[in-house]
């Protein structure tokens, strides 16, 4: 008689993995500085000088939320743009892949966007390579829809802007629509921006 698998609902989650998810839920609805690693401890059911067990620093808990955060990010868009062929899909890909990402981790995008000033240089460094290598993809689908008619430097700032366009979702709670509603009229903007930037 074969062993019985396990359930995914019975695996047992570490403490470090419970830290993760309790910093993840108090960074992102209290802020960083407002939350403490007494209170992260307790929150997981450890005691306050047990945690550095688990984890370096608090601070060490942000860097490797907010790496996370992008690193998946970066993964989720390379991953839906495979197979996308025209300029316009590649466009509508990029922005629903951010969009389906606010609305499933809206904490996670709140701390890239508010809590970065809390790392150290050397952090900040590394977070900065993942958001260049992020920019990097929208600056290649602006280009390729404006074609030869704008520099390079045009459309790296066309691409920060429409991202910092899109971070200002997390101020969305209120309104309504589903995310291809989100998606189509984000879209239907930033087509606007790129054919602005096309014009002599």
């Amino acid at each position: 008689m074969p062993a019985p698998v396990s359930s995914p609902a019975c695996a047992v989650v570490s403490p470090r993995d419970r830290l993760l998810d309790a910093a993840l839920e108090l960074f992102g609805s209290r802020g960083y500085q407002a939350t403490g690693l007494r209170e992260l401890a307790g929150h997981v059911g450890l005691y306050a000088g047990s945690i550095y067990n688990h984890v370096e620093s608090k601070q060490s808990l942000l860097f490797e939320l907010i790496e996370g955060a992008l690193c998946a990010l970066l993964a989720d868009t390379q991953r839906r743009l495979h197979g996308a062929h025209t300029y316009r899909e590649h466009l509508q890909r990029f922005i629903g892949t951010f969009v389906a990402f606010n609305l499933q981790h809206d904490h996670r995008l709140q701390l890239v966007t508010r809590e970065l000033m809390h790392l150290t240089a050397e952090q900040r460094a590394q977070v900065n390579e993942l958001k260049d290598a992020y920019t990097a993809i929208l600056t290649r689908i602006v280009q390729s829809g404006c074609a030869v008619s704008i520099r390079n430097d045009q459309a790296a700032q066309i691409a920060n802007a429409v991202i910092a366009m899109l971070c200002g979702q997390l101020l969305w709670r209120d309104i309504e629509g589903s995310s291809e509603e989100r998606t189509r009229a984000l879209t239907l903007l930033v087509e606007g921006m790129i054919a602005c930037a096309r014009r002599p």
